[in-house]
């Protein structure tokens, strides 16, 4: 018989194996640092260009597709498990490792672009229901004090419909353009819309105080009912609204003093700071104050103390907060009373001045 010569060509020894597993190891190490490193620079790319979507789709079977067959063949495996390590196995080896690493590298990089996609999806949503939200305020904001304008244009339309002369008497000037009942709107106005978000059970106060002498006297307030001055809590207190004083005082006292808006997001615990300006006016169950705002109505340049403040206070702890959305909201409302307010004050000091240059009746009279 005849036999024919084996022509297998020769085996390596086991250690070979480590080349493929090295070149493994170094290309997943790059693949990392680079991905860690640069991954803003990566995720922008890969969006601008539309590249993950190339990845999702195309990365998987092609890296399978030459990966697989070599894992599977049953002669390199059989061959590696009986120690039998041929020149070509370590290069296919060493090629479906590197293909293995970029197959994981597209994965991760999957996975991480899933997750900023869903991130930016949410971001876009909380971002849409701020906006949202502001919008809806800042319509109640504009709707709130619409109604107070109006009341002022028909006052003035009325006024103007009912002279007869080509001029105006001063007292109805006066009475049409009513500074004095203006402030009262604007109050309600503001005490309308807040007490809206309010919810049912609860109360707030609309406060509004002006400088005499020494002294911030509260003179009107709205909690659902206007009331003007006086008022027991000032007159059982007054050493508390002193705003030339050493003493602490209070919020409002504060808030003219320093020019700036304090917001007091919890009363209690304000109240145990003695650091803090906010303190029972009267006690805790009299005030009924849970949160509150304090506004000094005055202008850049204006001197301080300011001559004018404006406190809201709600019996609910946590309803004014000193968070940046909060305080986007409050700057708009407050912004939009401490203007109107200004400017009917403006125009109380305004109509004295003007009836001086009046004309009498006995002007308008042809000369003889």
């Amino acid at each position: 018989m005849y036999s024919i010569a084996s022509t297998s060509p020769p085996t390596l020894s086991a250690w070979y194996l480590l080349v493929p597993s090295i070149v493994f190891v170094i290309a997943a190490t790059i693949a990392l640092l680079v991905t860690w490193r640069f991954w803003k620079e990566i995720e922008n790319w890969l969006l601008r260009r539309r590249v993950w979507r190339v990845l999702v789709a195309v990365l998987p079977p092609t890296v399978f597709a030459i990966c697989v067959p070599a894992c599977l063949d049953r002669t390199l495996v059989s061959d590696i498990v009986s120690g039998k390590v041929y020149p070509d196995y370590t290069t296919d080896l060493t090629i479906t490792g590197v293909c293995l690493v970029f197959f994981t590298w597209g994965q991760i990089v999957i996975y991480r672009m899933n997750d900023s996609v869903v991130d930016e999806s949410l971001v876009n949503k909380r971002l849409a229901e701020s906006m949202e939200k502001y919008a809806s305020y800042n319509l109640g904001v504009a709707k709130a004090f619409l109604g107070v304008v109006k009341l002022k244009a028909e006052r003035v339309s009325r006024a103007l419909n009912s002279t007869t002369k080509g001029r105006a008497a001063m007292e109805e000037i006066t009475a049409a353009l009513n500074p004095a009942a203006q402030r009262e709107g604007i109050l309600m106005a503001a005490h309308t819309l807040l007490n809206s978000r309010l919810g049912v059970g609860h109360g707030l106060t609309v406060t509004y105080f002006e400088r005499e002498d020494s002294y911030l006297v509260p003179q009107l307030a709205f909690d659902g009912q206007l009331r003007r001055k006086p008022f027991s809590f000032f007159e059982n207190h007054r050493e508390r609204f002193k705003v030339d004083s050493q003493e602490i005082g209070c919020v409002a006292v504060a808030a003219a003093r320093d020019g700036h808006m304090w917001i007091v997001s919890d009363a209690e615990k304000a109240n145990a700071d003695t650091t803090h300006p906010f303190c029972w006016v009267c006690s805790k169950d009299e005030d009924k104050i849970g949160s509150m705002i304090a506004v000094p109505l005055s202008r850049p340049g204006d001197p301080m103390p300011a001559l004018r403040v404006l406190t809201i206070h709600a019996d609910k702890t946590g309803f004014f907060s000193d968070s940046e959305d909060a305080r986007k909201e409050l700057n708009l409302l407050v912004d939009n009373v401490k203007e109107r307010l200004l400017y009917e004050i403006d125009v109380d000091k305004l109509l004295p001045l003007c009836a001086d240059e009046v004309p009498n009746d006995s002007d308008d009279r042809d000369p003889d």
